[in-house]
């Protein structure tokens, strides 16, 4: 059962992570220099 929660966990987090960096993405082309660019790209 554990397993199966933290299996479920990494997936939801790792969703939350695409959704966060597409929004990242957006915010950046509009802020263009305002955000870490080479900080995002990195990860």
């Amino acid at each position: 059962m554990a397993d199966k929660t933290s299996k479920t966990k990494t997936q939801r987090s790792s969703k939350g992570q695409r959704i966060h960096a597409r929004r990242l993405k957006q915010a950046a082309r509009k802020t263009d220099t305002s955000l870490p660019v080479p900080r995002v790209s990195g990860h």
